[in-house]
């Protein structure tokens, strides 16, 4: 027994549990931490009952006081289950060998174990025992155990045994008492005829069996409330509240740790050390080890623990306990915002500033005492002048918590005897089929935590040296959410490599076909869509460009063809590339920022740039052959500048490749638009353009500021989309129609949809009566009813 010191985490034990309900919104702390937490903090509400307890017989003045949530199963009580902690236990102890044999044991059982011992002699009585009404078989004395389930620290380190409806109290009810029959004392009607089977208990709430006397029949809240207003009045108990949170006990005899600030005088007894004296610095004790000594060497410093009360004078000695590390790691984060500040831990404005932090991230394992411990001093320097405005914000220290997964390893055991294989047992000359080397026998695969002990451990730099950092790091990203456990498989790298690989050689592919763009075509896309959308719109309107001839003679003679007409609807197909390109660019600009800043989900990063790669390298390889006209091709400046902030985007996972691949793509010079595009332009807008959003890059891919959207996406709405046509629930077939129009209502979205369904090529052959290769074709305008999905992306007609 030593005497030690503790933080009074109690008194805030209310206000940890409140704050909780705060940090559930919005999903900012994880909700396992939260119910971790929660249990830890452990607050329950029922009654404390006193159970009289009788030796040889005769009633003694003591009493076992228990604390329990189920007052209204206490006709069901079979025993009593003491903690090996508890007074009578250890006072019982000193006369009986055999009892203290059974508390040596206890240390090596399991916390859940079924073991007991029968304290000889000692019964108790049930607190209902004195009531003319109550039934004969809850007046019998109890049995009184020892027992390793019950925890001394929670409530009085005693326990009500209710076998009929308590899981650990049946299970232990069995093991030392199965010739004795379960009482069942609440059930699941109130006619009792759904009750629990007899190898099980009823744990959840219901109504009260003829075993309870005058209160059969009633609810269990009901008889709640009596039984504890019965026992109030006869002084056997009372409401109370338990909680399973005890204060911090921060002693440590140990030398590494910061010395606890205190003095003891025979006279004075525990003094503070002088604010002046502190810190309390640790003495060199080398020698203490050197001498093959144990245990904590401030004991022996004589001359550091031999020193004046800083109070009267006289001689008197430090304490030699050390502080809990747990203490320093429960506020450091509030020293980063003021570190030079050698008069305060921190100031209040540093701390009004920058508390609370904005995210923290760490393992799960940090779920209970380091987040509970950081919580608690927090809300303790909210009470005072150091953070003032820590009230606004409860006391809490962080506004969000992200705890990463663990990286799980392949581990092979053996099918017979279940042992860890290491990596040199097992044949892995085909992985899909891996042998055990000493019976040819298949292994058990399975995905573990890496340990030394499974042979399932990967270094790093193995995979770093076959495929890059960059690649093993955006692999890593890849393969699982950040908060979820990742299961290493190194032969799934492949797809990171692919898509690299595929993404650079399109850029060195390209760096002829983008430098007319790097250092002549300035500007931003958004400027060229303004642009272009009239030169588009000129062509829409039937305007010509110049030195364009309306027709000209096929080139097999049969005719003419309208150059106009076929090079606006060419262009219109390009165009409608381009701003597809441009809006999936977007899209996942805003996409990766969230993923970035807020939601942390990384691994969706990746897919999207892997996605955004796709439309690219699509887009620069589109083309439209018209024999008549001339080859058209969609704008290579877009291309480019997706391509651009395709990489700025990646460079945070992949910092090498994406300033190699910024490199080749760019000599970056600052520029305006060709004259060749401006005077295009300036015939339908005769004004001079201007572009203040010329380019000036520097060299590195980090000197640019990170993609943000430039307000094109609603600008750049596609004037078609797909729809997927049914009849009776079954694909018919998938037409391309215009835009559904935004400001149609119900019905005239209906007819609207039909009509440009019957319009298309694809609706008159195959959706409006007649006969296909044989088969009857359907007739949608007879249509019983037609359902529209996703605003006409799915039109299903009910024929």
């Amino acid at each position: 027994m030593l005497k030690q010191w503790f933080l009074r985490i109690s008194e805030f034990r209310q206000e940890l549990l409140d704050g909780l309900e705060d940090l559930s919104k919005d999903g900012a702390w994880p909700e396992r931490v939260l119910a971790m937490q929660k249990n830890w903090i452990g607050k329950s509400s029922g009654a404390r009952i006193k159970f009289a307890v009788a030796v040889y017989d005769q009633q003694t003045h003591s009493d076992i006081e228990v604390f329990t949530t189920r007052p209204d199963t206490l006709f069901g009580v079979q025993y009593v289950a003491l903690a090996s902690t508890h007074p009578i236990v250890q006072r019982l102890a000193k006369t009986d060998a055999e009892l203290q044999a059974f508390l040596d044991t206890i240390p090596a059982l399991s916390p859940d174990s079924k073991v007991g011992y029968l304290l000889p002699h000692v019964r108790a009585l049930n607190p209902l025992a004195y009531e003319a009404s109550t039934p004969d078989v809850t007046k019998a004395s109890l049995p009184i155990y020892v027992a390793p389930y019950v925890l001394g620290d929670y409530g009085d380190g005693a326990v009500m045994g209710v076998p009929g409806h308590d899981i650990r109290d049946h299970s232990f009810w069995k093991h030392n008492r199965h010739h004795d029959p379960v009482r069942i004392v609440i059930s699941q009607s109130p006619d009792e005829a759904t009750t629990a089977l007899s190898n099980e208990p009823f744990v959840h709430h219901g109504y009260l069996t003829e075993h309870n006397g005058p209160y059969a029949g009633q609810t269990t809240a009901e008889a709640t409330t009596k039984i504890v207003a019965l026992l109030e009045s006869k002084g056997f108990g009372s409401k109370a509240e338990t909680w399973r949170l005890r204060d911090w006990l921060i002693s440590r005899q140990r030398y590494w740790g910061t010395p606890i600030p205190i003095i003891h005088c025979g006279e004075c007894g525990p003094v503070p050390v002088p604010e002046d004296q502190l810190p309390v610095e640790l003495p060199p004790v080398e020698g203490h080890w050197g001498k093959g000594k144990a245990g904590n060497p401030l004991d022996h410093a004589d001359s550091w623990v031999n020193t004046p009360c800083p109070s009267c004078g006289s001689a008197a000695k430090r304490d030699t306990d050390t502080l809990d590390t747990f203490v320093d790691s429960s506020w450091y984060f509030m020293r980063f915002p003021d570190p030079e500040n050698e008069k305060a831990p921190f100031s209040p404005e540093a701390a009004n500033a920058s508390l609370p932090v904005d995210l923290y991230i760490g393992g799960v394992e940090h779920a209970i005492l380091h987040l509970l411990y950081a919580r608690f001093i927090s809300k303790f320097v909210a009470t005072t002048p150091l953070w003032p405005n820590g009230r606004r914000f409860a006391g809490e220290p962080f506004r969000q918590v992200l705890t990463q997964g663990m990286v799980h390893g392949k581990t092979y055991t053996d099918p017979t005897s279940g042992r860890f294989l290491k990596p040199e047992e097992v044949d892995l000359t085909d992985p899909t089929n891996p042998v055990v080397i000493a019976s040819g026998e298949r292994p058990n695969i399975s995905y573990e935590k890496m340990s030394k002990s499974k042979y399932n451990g990967v270094d790093p730099g193995t995979c770093m040296a076959k495929y890059g950092a960059d690649a093993t790091r955006a692999h890593i990203l890849f393969q699982a959410p950040v908060s979820e456990v990742l299961e290493w498989d190194e032969e799934k790298i492949a797809g990171i490599t692919r898509w690299l690989r595929r993404l650079y050689d399109f850029i060195q592919q390209n760096q002829r076909n983008w430098a007319p763009i790097t250092s002549m075509m300035g500007g931003m896309p958004k400027s060229r869509f303004i642009a272009t959308q009239e030169v588009m719109e000129g062509l829409e309107r039937g305007m010509k460009l110049p030195n364009m001839r309306a027709a000209r003679p096929r080139r097999d003679g049969k005719g003419f063809v309208d150059v106009t007409g076929r090079m606006r609807e060419t262009q219109l197909k390009c165009f409608e590339e381009d701003k597809k390109l441009w809006r999936a660019v977007q899209t996942t600009i805003k996409n990766v920022t969230e993923s970035y800043s807020k939601t942390y989900s990384l691994n969706t990063v990746v897919s999207d740039l892997m996605a955004l790669t796709n439309a690219i390298i699509d887009h620069g390889n589109f083309a439209i052959k018209d024999t008549e006209a001339q080859d058209w091709r969609t704008d290579k400046f877009f291309t480019y500048h997706a391509t651009l902030e395709l990489l700025k985007m990646m460079a945070p996972i992949t910092p090498a490749f994406a300033e190699e691949c910024w490199c080749l793509a760019s000599p970056f010079r600052p520029g305006a638009l060709t004259v060749a595009l401006a005077n295009i332009v300036n015939r339908f807008r005769p004004r001079t353009m201007v572009y203040p959003e010329a380019d000036q890059r520097g060299m590195s891919i980090f000197d640019q500021p990170f993609p943000t959207t430039d307000g094109t996406f609603e600008m750049l709405a596609p004037s078609t989309q797909t729809c997927a046509v049914q009849v009776n629930g079954r694909l018919r077939l998938v037409v391309e129609i215009p835009a559904v129009p935004a400001d149609l209502k119900a019905e005239e979205l209906e007819k609207w949809i039909v009509d440009t369904i019957m319009a298309t090529e694809e609706g008159k052959q195959r959706l409006l009566g007649g006969q296909e290769k044989g088969n009857h074709v359907p007739d949608i305008r007879k249509a019983k009813k037609v359902i529209i999905v996703k605003g006409g992306k799915t039109v299903n007609f009910v024929v």
